[in-house]
C-alpha cells in the first residue's frame, strides 16, 4: 500500500525552506555588519602602528645627529640608509653662532615623516632648542 502525504505538508517544507532561507539571510548580514567595522578598526590600527613607529624613527634619527654633532660640529647629517626596514637620513646646516639646524627624515611603509630640531653647540655638548614636525 502507497502512503499518501497528509494534507498541508507540501506547504509546511514550502514554509519551513522559507523561514531557512529567512535566518540565512539574517545571519549573513549580522556577520557583514560585524565584520565590516572590524576590518576598517584593523586598518586604522594598523595606521597607528606605523605612524608610532615612524615618529620613533625620526627620533632616533635626531638622536644619531645629535650624537654625531657631539663628537664633530662640523657633521654634515647623513645620506639615506636602510635601517629596520625603514630608510633614515639627515641634514645640517648652519644657522647662526654655534647654532645649527638639523632636518631628519624617516621613511617607513610607504609613509614619511620629518622633523626640525634647532640645536645649540657648545662646550657641554649639542643642546635641543627647538623642535617640531615638517610637513
Amino acid at each position: 500500500m502507497v502512503r499518501r502525504p497528509a494534507r498541508g505538508s507540501h506547504h509546511q517544507r514550502g514554509s519551513a525552506l522559507a523561514i531557512a532561507l529567512l535566518t540565512l539571510l539574517l545571519v549573513s548580514l549580522a556577520i557583514v555588519v560585524i565584520t565590516v567595522p572590524l576590518g576598517l578598526e584593523i586598518r586604522e590600527t594598523r595606521r597607528l602602528g606605523r605612524d608610532v613607529r615612524l615618529t620613533a624613527l625620526a627620533d632616533a634619527a635626531l638622536a644619531e645627529a645629535l650624537g654625531e654633532l657631539a663628537e664633530d660640529a662640523s657633521f654634515p647629517g647623513y645620506d639615506p640608509y636602510e635601517f629596520k626596514n625603514a630608510q633614515l637620513e639627515s641634514t645640517v646646516t648652519a644657522s647662526g653662532f654655534e647654532k645649527v639646524r638639523v632636518v631628519v627624515s624617516a621613511r617607513y611603509l610607504g609613509a614619511t615623516r620629518r622633523a626640525e630640531a634647532q640645536v645649540q653647540l657648545g662646550v657641554g655638548g649639542p643642546k635641543v632648542l627647538s623642535w617640531r614636525r615638517v610637513p
